[in-house]
């Protein structure tokens, strides 16, 4: 789930479906890659702050990954830039227990990228406006 939807991030983020503003374009849910999974919630920035990735999308479905948004619509996303693509390759979700022996650290967390990452702008598109 995002981490701006009603989640234990007390600093912001709506807590009442009301308060979207346009719920066709806030995702709700998307699918994590296995290894970057620490908690119940997916965080990145709004695209105006936005530098890294708080948690790794998975890009299992033909390099993509689906996203249900609050409206009630799923979309499937490809992902075109450089860096999902290629952090999903050195975190393969098929080998979950050498590349995360320790299920307290995330090794896939805030990965950085650049303001450049088309794939970064559009999910920080898709989060509530502050």
């Amino acid at each position: 789930m995002s981490v701006w939807l009603g989640s234990n991030n007390k600093k912001s983020g709506v807590k009442k479906t009301g308060q979207i503003r346009s719920p066709s374009e806030v995702f709700c849910l998307i699918d994590e890659n296995a290894i970057s999974i620490d908690n119940g919630t997916f965080g990145v920035h709004e695209a105006s702050v936005a530098n890294n990735y708080w948690n790794l999308p998975a890009n299992r479905h033909s390099k993509g990954c689906n996203l249900s948004f609050t409206d009630g619509h799923v979309e499937h996303w490809k992902w075109s830039g450089p860096y999902l693509n290629g952090h999903n390759a050195t975190f393969n979700a098929n080998d979950t227990v050498s590349q995360r022996p320790n299920p307290e650290i995330n090794p896939a967390a805030m990965l950085y990228s650049k303001r450049s990452d088309p794939d970064l702008m559009r999910l920080g598109n898709a989060v509530p406006a502050p």
